[in-house]
């Protein structure tokens, strides 16, 4: 039997395809306004091309957040498509502009640790339980009263104490 799954609750596998591809337009945006800002020294002719790539790879950015908003709970997709742009950015960052030459051996683990963190939240969160929908019934039928809650203009506190809205 398929378990329930709920809006709030996507498979993770599905949400990376969207903030993938934002991530990956994020690089390119990221590099190209790195790569900009130092052409502006050389040539205004390649800045300009930088700027224009930009500016393209950010409306194509723009896009695909949006449409992983679409899809998916902000609570689900918008960690995991941070992640994502924070990981690649430092990376290939790193990597295209020879920044890890700079860094000494301390400097480098510290680093690779950073990112082995940010890898596995983002695996614990793959790996994060189904609600109890279907044995409960409604999220409201479970038996649990919120903390909070407004009913008939009459906002009900968490230790029974009441006031008008």
């Amino acid at each position: 039997q398929k378990p329930f799954r709920r809006f709030e609750n996507p498979n993770i596998l599905k949400v990376f395809l969207p903030a993938w591809t934002a991530a990956a337009t994020g690089i390119l945006t990221n590099l190209a306004l790195k790569s900009l800002s130092e052409l502006l020294e050389i040539s205004l002719t390649a800045s300009i091309a930088c700027l224009f790539t930009a500016a393209l790879c950010a409306i194509v950015q723009v896009q695909y957040i949006n449409r992983g908003l679409r899809l998916y709970p902000q609570t689900v997709f918008f960690p995991i498509y941070s992640s994502l742009l924070v990981l690649t950015t430092s990376l290939f960052g790193s990597l295209i502009f020879l920044e890890y030459v700079k860094m000494d051996a301390y400097e480098i683990r510290v680093f690779g640790l950073g990112v082995a963190f940010v890898m596995a939240g983002m695996c614990l969160y793959s790996q994060r339980k189904l609600d109890d929908t279907q044995q409960h019934g409604n999220p409201g039928e479970s038996g649990s009263e919120p903390l909070l809650g407004a009913e008939g203009g009459v906002w009900q506190g968490a230790e029974g104490t009441t006031s008008s809205w």
